[in-house]
């Protein structure tokens, strides 16, 4: 069996270490989570995640229920009627509607 030094290859692709900001569906609302992964959405601090501190996220607004996603994954489900947030199951394999 070969080390893994004998195979490496420098990468053909130029590293980028500012990459463009993720595009959400238009009719969908984008904003920044805080310095500690919340969001402030209509008068109200939710938790969402630290690990995205800072980061743009999309809201998907269904009546009373928002969808937070990262990318093209929900991560929180936001009822805002009974003012409960859900964190949703994080599956990197099932890509949702964009």
């Amino acid at each position: 069996m070969a080390a893994p030094i004998t195979r490496w290859q420098p990468s053909p692709r130029q590293f980028n270490p500012k990459p463009s900001e993720w595009e959400y569906p238009s009719p969908w609302e984008r904003q920044r989570l805080g310095g500690r992964g919340e969001l402030r959405y209509q008068g109200r601090r939710w938790e969402i995640s630290q690990a995205l501190r800072n980061q743009l996220v999309g809201l998907q607004v269904n009546g009373p229920r928002v969808l937070v996603h990262y990318c093209n994954m929900a991560v929180r489900e936001i009822n805002l009627k009974t003012g409960k947030a859900v964190r949703l199951p994080g599956n990197p394999f099932r890509l949702l509607p964009c």
